[in-house]
Order: C-alpha cells, then structure tokens, then sequence
C-alpha cells in the first residue's frame, strides 16, 4: 500500500463516519455499510474487500464467516452494541488460524459500532481501545490502512542504521588511537547504555549525558576518558535516594564532595559499570563523534535489531580500506528480523500463553495463576549472538504481562499500589550461551534496554515506572555451545 491521502483528508472522513454512524446499534442492518465506509476513509476500495469471507476448520466443521477481510492488514469482526467484545476477538483469532499464510492480517479490529479495538495480530495486544467519536483523534494506529505503516518502518530502519553508523564512527575513532580488543567493547557498550538511558528518561533529566559531554570535558578530548570512567564510577555506586532507602548499605558509596554534574546521574549498578578500563586517549575527533552520537534521539531505538547493527560494528577488525568499504557498506545485512523471529517464538509459545490467557477470562483466581505462571517461566538461547531472539521474547512476555494486569486490576489501579508486586517478569528469566564475549555484552545490555521501553509501557496504566538500580541480570554464558554442559548455564 502506498500513501495516497493526506492527513487532513484523512482526519475530515474520520470526523464524517464517526458522525454518520452516531446512535447505531444493529450489526445485521449496518454491519456492511459500517465496514465499507471505515475503509473508505483510509482510501481503500470496497472491492479490495473480502465480505463474509467462509473459512472452515476441516472438511466436517460448519463453515464460519468473516465479516470482513482486507488481506495481509486486515480482519474486522462486527457485533451488536452490547456485546462481549473480547469474546469477539477470541473469535476472530480462531478464524486467522484458518487462513492461509498470505492472507494472514497484521492486524484485527473488532466494533459494536460505539466502540473500536485495534488489536496487534501477531502479539495479542491491544492496540488501540477508543470510542467510535473518538476516532478522528486516534488516527494514528490506523494509519498502516493508508500506507503510512511502511513509511513508519522504513524511518525505523533508518533510525537503527543511522544510529549504528554513528557508532561505527565511534568505534574507528577510538580504535585508530591504539585502544582494541575488550576494552574498546566494554567502553562501546556503557556508552551506547548511557545514549538510551539519556533519550528515554532513565537519567531523569533528558540532555544530562550531552550537557556532561559538551560542558564539563575538554575541547581537545585529553581530559574526555577520566571524566567518563569518573561517571561510570559514579553510576556504579548508591547515590542518596537509595541509601535513605537502603540505610543498611554496606558496599562503596558516592563521595560527599562529587560535583554536581556527576551527582545528578542516578545509581544504574547491574554490573554494567563495574570495573575499571584501560586508558584511552581521546583526541578532538574522537570526543566530537561521541557528542554527535548523544545529539541522536534514541529513544526509538530497536534493541533487537541494533544489536546486531553493533555486533556487526564491533567484528570490523580489517585495516585495508577496500575491506573497510565493503564491510561498512554490508553493515547490518545479515540479522534475523524482528518478523521473522515472531513466525518461530509465536508458535514455539507465545501463541500457546496466549490462549491460556483467553481461557483465564475475567476470573481473578486464574488470572492470578497464570501471572505466577509467567514470573517463573525460563528461556533459553544456547546459540544467543547478540540476544536478538531473547530480546523479542522478553518483549512479548511483559506485553502479555501488562494485559494480564490489566485484566486482574482494571481501574482499580492507583498509584498507592506497589508497582514491583505487579510487574514480576525480569529479565533474570532468559539465557543464553555465546561464544563471542562482545555478543554476550550486547545481548545483556539489550536486554536491560528491552526492559526499561517496556517499563515506559507501564504508563498505559497511568502509572510511573522504572527499574533502577538494576538489580538483575540476563544469564548469558560466554563458552562454545557445542562444548559447555548446557545444565550449568540453566537446569533442565
């Protein structure tokens, strides 16, 4: 699909249907008229679309009717005002499970006329609930029907590829001076951290990390390793918020007297930060590539896939320029993407846990079991590289978590509730093995970084939430898979 309206043009027939479908309640009457004219306002042609689409389980089942499908986007399944609409959701993933791979849809909306939900096929997830009058000011969920999802997709390539390539610059600047091997990792990983962290609020103040790099180092960079190994010191120790909470803290603490452009950062620990580097010198080029690296916005950055974007930056090791050409220009060519981890993990278990979630529906003693259920599964990757398939799975298990959730609390939910007792899914459940040691930095960092996007997720409940200091971690080994006793990495 390509984008053949505007936005404005868009939004004027959204405000025209909602208004023309005001007060009806009979998916018999208007069911069709409602459907055809809600694709209208995306610019699609009626004839693009299946009408009471016949699927069937197996040759003896009666036959079942979708109301309508728009192949590859989209299934909607209509009701009568009043109507169960989770009930109807269940019912047209029972149908998608009937269809043919390339007329699967991304996505299934499901109306009593007065109410729309939007839901992610592949994950399960809601993703959008809105009244019908609304909808001119929810467009944006929709917008994939006008062409506007694969816009979004290529921005989102581009980001991860121009986030990677500013690393890479990074990664060159830093080696030409000599500094190689695992310290040059380690640095790239803390680094890459403190970039996400600053972009998405884990530093409780956006710019903190840029503002610590342009006004308190040197122009010639000579000064630029001991202020941020000063900071890696500084986020790997409590600072006051944390001792008043933990007033007995036994371990090494922040020092009275440290400035105030490194007090500010908060307490991140995790092992992330702790131990010491080799000394790099940075010289002007080096500490200007770092600061045009702070200036991206990351926060929309994909874990999954930038990890190996970054593996892939990290195994540059050829000094020849002809090398060096060929191997920028293949950065990031060679990943497993994010679709088609989806088509292994969704039937591997994902679509098994959400079934039982639909079977738990609104009884709270299940629903309670089930959540326990989740806290204590364990994945496990004994060929991990960068974590891209651990990341995805950590991703969908706290999506499925946060429905779970928010069927179990509702509206109950206030912010005297102790948020940890609800969010129990961390990242300690997954492992993994790896015999590359910069891959298993990364697919530890990306896991933490998986984890704090789906913290901001937690505000979809109206409340606030992070995860700091980390206090645990992903289990990924470093050892030749093929070698190590997998029962030491995780029990059978």
């Amino acid at each position: 699909m390509t984008a053949t309206l505007d936005l404005n043009s868009i939004r004027q027939r959204a405000s025209k249907f909602a208004k023309d479908f005001e007060g009806v309640t009979s998916e018999k009457r208007r069911d069709q008229d409602f459907m055809r004219e809600f694709c209208g306002i995306f610019g699609i042609s009626p004839n693009r679309i299946d009408w009471q689409y016949q699927v069937k389980e197996n040759n003896k089942s009666q036959a079942k009717w979708i109301d309508g499908l728009l192949r590859g986007f989209l299934l909607i399944e209509m009701k009568s005002a009043g109507k169960d609409l989770d009930e109807a959701y269940r019912q047209a993933s029972r149908y998608v499970s009937f269809l043919p791979d390339k007329d699967l849809p991304d996505y299934i909306l499901v109306s009593d006329f007065t109410n729309l939900h939007l839901y992610d096929r592949k994950t399960g997830v809601p993703r959008l609930e809105i009244k019908l009058a609304d909808l001119p000011q929810h467009l944006g969920p929709f917008l994939f029907l006008a062409g506007y999802e694969t816009i979004a997709l290529e921005q989102q390539a581009h980001i991860n590829k121009e986030a990677a390539e500013k690393m890479a610059q990074l990664h060159d600047a830093l080696k030409a001076t000599g500094y190689t091997g695992k310290d040059l990792e380690t640095y790239l990983v803390r680094l890459l951290f403190c970039l996400f962290a600053e972009d998405t609020g884990l530093f409780n103040e956006n710019g903190l990390f840029l503002d610590y790099l342009i006004n308190h180092t040197e122009r010639d960079g000579s000064d630029l390793h001991g202020e941020l190994t000063a900071l890696f010191d500084t986020l790997n120790k409590p600072d006051d918020s944390y001792l008043k909470a933990h007033p007995d803290y036994k371990g090494q603490k922040r020092l009275a007297s440290l400035p105030e452009q490194r007090s500010r950062f908060p307490y991140i620990n995790g092992a992330l930060f702790d131990g010491g580097l080799a000394h790099c010198e940075f010289d002007e080029a080096a500490r200007n590539t770092l600061i045009e690296c702070a200036k991206l916005d990351w926060s929309d950055i994909s874990p999954a896939i930038f990890g190996s974007l970054f593996q892939a930056i990290m195994h540059f090791d050829d000094e020849a320029a002809t090398a060096k050409t060929k191997k920028r220009r293949e950065l990031g060519a060679h990943y497993t993407s994010e679709e088609n981890i989806l088509k292994v993990i969704n039937p591997l278990f994902m679509d098994g846990l959400r079934t039982e979630l639909a079977k738990c529906g609104k009884n709270d003693h299940k629903l309670n079991a089930f959540h326990d259920r989740l806290a204590g599964l364990n994945f496990f990757d004994p060929a991990c590289g960068c974590g891209n398939f651990l990341v995805i799975a950590y991703r969908e298990l706290r999506l499925l978590e946060l429905e779970v959730i928010k069927k179990i609390w509702g509206k109950r939910l206030t912010a005297q509730i102790d948020i940890d007792t609800l969010i129990r899914c961390n990242v300690h459940q997954f492992h993994g093995i790896e015999i590359d040691p910069s891959a298993v930095q990364i697919a530890t960092a990306a896991l933490w970084l998986t984890d704090h996007q789906m913290n901001l997720k937690v505000q979809s409940l109206g409340l606030y939430y992070h995860r700091i200091p980390l206090t645990k971690k992903a289990n990924i080994v470093c050892a030749n898979a093929l070698r190590i006793n997998w029962v030491d990495v995780i029990a059978p």
